[in-house]
């Protein structure tokens, strides 16, 4: 069962127990936030669009965009800026919904794991992610079901 943590902005759903392995363990490569590689100043998938880099590794990355991918298609990544390597192939792993505009537009956050290994140069003055460390820091169980009711019985609650 998830569990749900509550941040003042955001519910994050979080698939693994705490007493379990964090998902990092199946992750063979550290993460970097954007600002830890300096040399990538946009990313694009092609076909596809634009994107925000959320973070990177020598094996993939994650970014959010407005587009929807399918899990499974294969993808090229351009890199613009000074990196080494202007493009490399992959393939989207997962795509899901990471927020809803007050125009209601939504945006995605979309996994890519590279079909070889990219070569970073990474700022080790910004610091790294580590999923074990954010994972630790939720509550240990789910809020009350009783806590999230409506007051009002035919009151639909939205759960994004």
């Amino acid at each position: 069962m998830p569990r749900v943590a509550n941040d003042p902005d955001l519910t994050y759903v979080v698939e693994a127990p705490v007493n379990q392995p964090s998902p990092t363990v199946r992750r063979p490569d550290q993460r970097h936030r954007p600002e830890a590689v300096p040399e990538i100043a946009a990313i694009r998938l092609s076909p596809g669009d634009t994107g925000q880099l959320v973070n990177i590794s020598a094996s993939g990355l994650l970014m959010e965009s407005h587009t929807r991918y399918a899990p499974g298609g294969r993808v090229t990544i351009h890199f613009e800026g000074p990196i080494a390597t202007k493009q490399i192939k992959g393939r989207i792993v997962r795509c899901q919904v990471s927020a809803i505009g007050e125009n209601g537009a939504l945006q995605y956050q979309t996994a890519v794991a590279f079909n070889g290994r990219l070569s970073l140069t990474v700022n080790d003055a910004k610091p790294s992610i580590n999923l074990g460390e954010e994972a630790e820091a939720l509550p240990a169980t789910a809020p009350s079901a009783s806590a999230e009711e409506p007051e009002d019985p035919h009151e639909t609650l939205n759960r994004w």
